[in-house]
């Protein structure tokens, strides 16, 4: 297998030096690719994981490959004019043969360009090599800054907005680093497969023209791999660069230690500059004004120049054109002065945000240690970041339709048939070219305000980091408080409400807060808890000096408690303020409720009035209707409760107890007549039974002596004789009339029992027809049935 492999690159090299000898002056150009991409090859990376580390290569190394490049360049510049001669020679009349000098002649171009980039490359790598040695310098040769303790403000902003500069260029040369390693990993890709096809094509029967053509796309690749491996050297120099210089910044700043100081004389210096600033902007926002009344009017007048041509049956085409043209350039014109105008009033907006921020600045060296000075501070800083950021995001929109719009014109201008419309078109250019030039500028204003905030920012952290705990706490107590505030003030809607003010109606609005809603849910829970409770006493009293029925007295507090309950709602919103018209938007839904919903509500309520006027039930009375037999528990406005002898509560509604039928068992009297029926043998003794049934029911406590019990003898029934113990009982609470029956009927059956009178069953005779007996026979099994 190893020799056979040798054997392949043998050939593979063989066929490779027979094109080379066949085209010696392309050798002499794509020769020097291999060399380089060795050079680089080792550099490169194709994984953004695994970045290569910094070269180090010295100045008179990359001088040399300089040189050496700057040679090869000669000589493919030469090979150039050659080639160019070729195709230019009049005797040379062959199709192939000029063919295939093109094809060199365009590739001795791309390698001329290839040798160009490099060339610049490794200039450009020279220079971030020097930049490099003098950053080590820099940071070796560190001192103090010169001066004592507490120094300028504007130093430590000059040295932070460096450090700021400096982390925003190595995040963009770490962007840089990923897209080189992605175009290396591609351009080693690419040169893979060109080997592959180079060897296939020195293997296979292709024409030489087409391996020339492979050959010189892999040169041409090798190229552009050794020339982003360059490059990937000067990103990965530029980011050690800046990485030291922003080191040696931090020493500064470790020196510092934040020992800043910002006085009320710095404050109106810096005050006062902007405020000279604004005045100057201020006049040439006038002046801009000015220019836009300007090219208003001319604008106007082209539009009407432009109308009365369209309407001008004897206008020219071009007439007509032309004054379209002058009328949209006017019109461009005109918004190139607006735009202007914006941007003076957006940078007079912009100076009277960095004079807050000032202020913010002033008053943080000043109340370093108040609690709660930072947190409003903080809170002033979050809303000029809010709306830098505001300005920034529109600044964004605009430049990018203003250059959306100058690409739509820059194609219509290389598509332009005639030189009149280029010469509009570049017309028509200039101002948007002017306005994108200016949003710019002003973006990179708002930038810079930015980087202060930041700035200003990490102080106010800085100040809130070292405070003592105390301060801690008081300044969570203070911002606990203002959002405990915000939270009470909240506004949740708005009502429309009228005021009289002088003898006047005056129609204004009134703010439901969270605060006046809470208030009112507190003066309606406290005071209905006080009035019912008030309610409750009174009524008790009432039932136990002035003997108002227990019934009475429950349907009575009910209706009290409602009428107390509505009249304490109208109260509490007077009390905090809300009128009464915010619930206006209830009305439609409430009348609805009303026709469809409520007219069992008030068919209810008029029945509660009828029951307790009436008096058909009172609490305690044992009552039935509709198959529910129970006690009488509630008296309610819509309904009432009778409890089961299973305990169960059924609710009634109270229209149903003034509509039905109802029994009241307990109505007049509590007296009850209850029956006992008992069937015993024909055989047994009348009187003794009887005597017996007597003893029974005197014998028991539950059953009134006074009316006496009656016995009857009922029936002659089927199985014997039937006796009826007929008795009073007296219903109370807590004695189950179905109890005492039982009692009864357990007496009776010992008694009877020990008298030795039996209790008789059904009992049937079954007499067979003897006219027709059935014959019965015994048969031997298997033999068939009759």
């Amino acid at each position: 297998m190893k020799t056979l492999f040798i054997s392949v690159l043998q050939g593979f090299y063989a066929v490779t030096l027979a094109f080379t000898l066949q085209a010696s002056s392309l050798a002499q150009s794509a020769s020097p690719t291999s060399n380089l991409l060795n050079a680089a090859s080792g550099q490169a990376t194709s994984t953004r994981e695994t970045p290569a580390q910094p070269s180090e290569r010295t100045p008179a190394d990359i001088d040399a490959q300089l040189q050496d490049m700057q040679k090869r360049l000669v000589v493919t510049q030469a090979d150039i004019v050659k080639a160019q001669a070729v195709i230019t020679d009049g005797t040379n009349v062959e199709t192939t043969a000029r063919l295939a000098a093109q094809d060199r002649l365009n590739h001795l171009r791309g390698m001329q360009e290839a040798y160009s980039q490099i060339i610049d490359n490794l200039k450009n790598l020279r220079r971030v090599t020097t930049n490099l040695e003098t950053a080590r310098k820099e940071k070796q040769n560190w001192h103090a800054p010169a001066g004592t303790a507490p120094w300028p403000l504007a130093s430590a902003d000059e040295l932070h907005l460096a450090i700021l500069r400096l982390q925003f260029q190595l995040q963009h040369l770490r962007q840089r680093t990923n897209i080189v390693n992605d175009l290396i990993a591609d351009l080693r890709k690419s040169r893979s497969q060109i080997e592959i096809e180079l060897r296939q094509s020195s293997a296979g029967a292709e024409t030489q023209r087409t391996s020339e053509g492979i050959q010189r796309r892999l040169d041409r690749t090798n190229l552009d791999l050794a020339n982003a491996a360059i490059d990937k050297d000067t990103i990965t120099i530029e980011q050690t660069t800046g990485a030291i210089s922003l080191a040696t910044l931090k020493l500064t700043k470790d020196f510092y230690n934040d020992r800043f100081a910002f006085t009320e004389e710095d404050f109106q210096k810096i005050k006062a500059d902007l405020q000279k600033r604004i005045g100057s902007l201020r006049t040439q926002e006038q002046q801009a004004s000015l220019r836009i009344n300007r090219t208003l009017d001319l604008a106007a007048a082209a539009k009407a120049k432009s109308d009365a041509l369209d309407q001008n049956a004897t206008a020219t085409p071009e007439a007509r054109t032309a004054a379209r043209n002058a009328r949209l350039l006017a019109d461009r014109r005109a918004e190139a002065a607006r735009t202007e105008r914006e941007r003076y009033r957006a940078q007079i907006d912009l100076d009277l945000l960095m004079i807050q921020m000032w202020e913010i600045r002033r008053d943080l060296y000043a109340n370093v240690d108040n609690s709660q000075q930072l947190a409003v501070l903080k809170s002033k800083h979050e809303e000029l970041v809010r709306q830098l950021n505001l300005g920034l995001n529109y600044l964004n929109q605009l430049i990018a339709e203003k250059s959306q719009s100058t690409l739509a014109l820059n194609e219509q201008l290389r598509q332009a048939p005639t030189g009149a419309d280029k010469a509009f078109l570049s017309e028509m250019l200039t101002p948007l070219a002017e306005q994108i030039d200016s949003m710019r500028g002003l973006y990179a204003l708002f930038e810079r305000a930015r980087q202060y905030l930041e700035i200003s920012g990490s102080e106010i952290a800085l100040a809130q980091l070292n405070q003592t705990f105390i301060q801690r706490f008081s300044g969570f107590k203070a911002a606990l408080g203002e959002f405990a505030n915000d939270v009470w003030q909240f506004e949740i809607f708005a009502v429309d409400d009228n005021i009289v003010v002088d003898g006047r109606e005056i129609k204004t609005k009134r703010s439901v807060t969270v605060g006046k809603t809470v208030g009112a849910m507190a003066i309606l829970i406290i005071g209905f808890m006080l009035i019912s409770g008030l309610i409750r006493r009174t009524l008790a009293l009432a039932v136990d000096k002035a003997n108002l029925g227990a019934s009475k007295s429950v349907v009575l507090g009910r209706w009290l408690t409602l009428a107390a309950g509505f009249s304490l709602i109208i109260t509490a919103f007077n009390i905090v303020e809300i009128p009464l018209s915010a619930f206006a938007f209830f009305g439609g839904a409430l009348a609805i409720g009303v026709g469809f919903g409520t007219q069992n509500l008030l068919k209810n309520l008029i029945s509660g009035v009828m029951l307790l006027i009436e008096k058909p039930i009172r609490i305690g009375d044992l009552v039935e209707i509709d198959g529910i037999l129970g006690t009488v528990t509630s008296i309610g406005i819509r309904f009432s409760t009778i409890q089961g002898a299973q305990g169960n509560d059924a609710l009634i509604p109270n229209s149903v107890l003034v509509e039905q039928k109802l029994v009241n068992w307990t109505y007049s009297t509590r007296d009850a007549r209850k029956d006992v029926r008992v069937t015993v043998a024909y055989k047994s003794s009348v009187e003794q039974v009887q005597r017996i049934l007597a003893q029974v029911s005197a014998e028991h406590p539950q059953v009134k002596q006074v009316p006496a019990p009656v016995i009857t003898l009922e029936d002659f029934g089927d199985n014997g004789l039937v006796f009826n113990l007929q008795f009073w009982i007296k219903l109370q609470a807590g004695i189950m009339p179905g109890q005492i029956l039982s009692d009864l009927r357990i007496s009776i059956l010992a008694a009877f029992a020990e008298a030795g009178i039996e209790l008789p069953f059904p009992q049937r005779a079954v007499m067979f027809d003897q006219s027709n007996p059935i014959a019965v026979q015994i048969q031997a099994p298997g033999t068939p049935a009759l």
